[in-house]
């Protein structure tokens, strides 16, 4: 018998995409939120249960929430800025 590990045993479990805490927050409430969009005509909790499970899908150590995150602050906010001047007071000529 043979037994696979992973190479980084401090990594969360991945079940299909999905951290196993995000896989079973996403797996538990896909059912409440299709009865509260069918019978209730409530559909902002399906709306809320995809798009958390669509920002929590893992591709190995970074999800897609980390990723915008990452893209937002450097084409936002984070993005470096030089300014150019003279040193020490220089005339051009």
């Amino acid at each position: 018998m043979k037994f696979l590990y992973p190479s980084n045993m401090e990594a969360p479990p991945i079940f299909l995409l999905w951290a196993g805490r995000d896989a079973l927050i996403t797996f538990l409430s896909v059912p409440v939120s299709l009865v509260s969009a069918f019978w209730l005509h409530f559909s902002a909790l399906l709306v809320v249960t995809v798009v958390y499970g669509f920002m929590t899908i893992r591709f190995g150590d970074i999800t897609i929430f980390s990723y915008i995150t990452k893209l937002m602050r450097y084409f936002i906010s984070q993005q470096q800025i030089f300014l150019w001047r003279r040193a020490n007071n220089e005339k051009l000529v």
